[in-house]
């Protein structure tokens, strides 16, 4: 919200927020222009705009919002569990005020890509000159009841540290509850013990029983962890993990729990001075008014599961025109295809114009730049 209250492409939140001298320089100075000579210094730049391990193409990525349909996200980018904050826009409004494109095969506003990963919309600001979207055209998801830090806002505790000079606030690690875990895991070297034998039950049983099968061996990993003192949302995120390890570990020594819990997030002591979510957002809000979004709804539950519901509570969905207006919701004219001529000059340049606005403009600023700054040092 202090960003002017807009939702930043990834350059952008980088620094990058125009084609003027000035705010090109700036972008450059922290990596680019600490090169040793011109010439390195230009293979940054190229590096920057046009490489990717990624299939979109790069510059098209770095200047677009990203946005995924008709799902939140959250599994697959992350944030604390019980305590995501996300927005929700309605597609029409975007649609029909910026150039998109979708990352996925199908091209449709109306349902989620097959796989999640593949559900990716671009969305590009309409300038290029300090580019956004704004918040407040859509609504502001904070969670409800979830216990977190009075200070803070997170679930977990955390202590500041001085590093370099410079002040941070990192979490902390609950040693008595990781050694714990890692003194539980002995059992699983025991192959008479009741959670091998579950977890036999469930590996040798038909495709077909698997699904029921698996959560009752994640309900029973949950439960013994609760006994230990993990919370019932740690205790699950460590019992999926720990399902994974044991398709293909055979002993589980020290090492390998300690892997477990921390590819689980489940070594993380919780915060002791907490409140709900709730009252610490609106705390915040009281002493900073303006710091609150324009639509701001506090929800339970999972955030695909709350989005449905506010939906439902609203009557959203009931003047669905994809019917008639077709997947794109009759906004094909701002539809863009990534990579429509593959296979045709270099992929990175030969894109749709639109998905590379401002991209000549950059080039040239750029390198005039680092003309003049290593001309100056010659």
């Amino acid at each position: 919200m202090e960003d002017e209250r807009l939702l930043r492409p990834p350059f952008a939140l980088h620094g990058l927020r125009g084609r003027d001298k000035e705010s090109v320089e700036q972008w450059m100075e922290s990596w680019i222009l600490q090169a040793e000579d011109a010439d390195i210094a230009k293979q940054r730049l190229d590096a920057l705009l046009h490489f990717s391990l990624a299939s979109a193409p790069s510059y098209p990525d770095k200047t677009a919002v990203h946005f995924a349909a008709q799902v939140v996200a959250n599994s697959y980018y992350g944030g604390e569990t019980y305590n995501e904050v996300f927005f929700i826009y309605p597609s029409d409004a975007l649609a029909s005020q910026h150039d998109f494109a979708f990352n996925g095969w199908e091209k449709d506003f109306t349902k989620p890509q097959s796989e999640m990963k593949w559900n990716d919309v671009f969305m590009w600001p309409s300038s290029i000159e300090n580019p956004g979207i704004p918040i407040d055209a859509g609504v502001v998801f904070l969670p409800s009841s979830t216990l977190v830090d009075r200070n803070t806002g997170s679930k977990y505790a955390s202590e500041t540290v001085t590093d370099g000079g410079k002040a941070k606030r990192v979490m902390v690690e609950d040693t008595a509850l990781v050694d714990s875990f890692v003194r539980w895991g002995a059992i699983l070297n025991d192959k008479e013990s009741a959670v091998v034998k579950t977890f036999a039950e469930y590996k040798d049983a038909p495709y077909w029983m698997k699904e029921r099968l698996e959560r009752t061996v994640v309900e029973t990993f949950s439960g013994e962890f609760q006994a230990l003192g993990f919370s019932e949302d740690a205790a699950w995120a460590l019992g999926n993990r720990l399902l994974s390890e044991m398709h293909y570990q055979q002993e589980f020594s020290e090492e390998v729990l300690l892997h477990a819990i921390n590819e689980s997030g489940a070594q993380w002591a919780r915060a002791k001075d907490v409140i709900t979510s709730k009252d610490y957002w609106e705390s915040l809000f009281a002493v900073n008014p303006h710091m609150r979004p324009k639509h701001v709804v506090y929800y339970e539950g999972s955030p695909t599961g709350a989005v449905l519901e506010f939906q439902q509570r609203n009557g959203i969905g009931s003047a669905d025109t994809s019917a008639t207006e077709g997947a794109l919701l009759g906004f094909d004219d701002r539809h863009i295809n990534l990579n429509e001529q593959m296979g045709v000059g270099d992929p990175a340049l030969n894109q749709n114009i639109r998905a590379m606005r401002g991209h000549d403009e950059l080039i040239a600023t750029a390198s005039s730049i680092i003309d003049e700054r290593y001309k100056a040092k010659e």
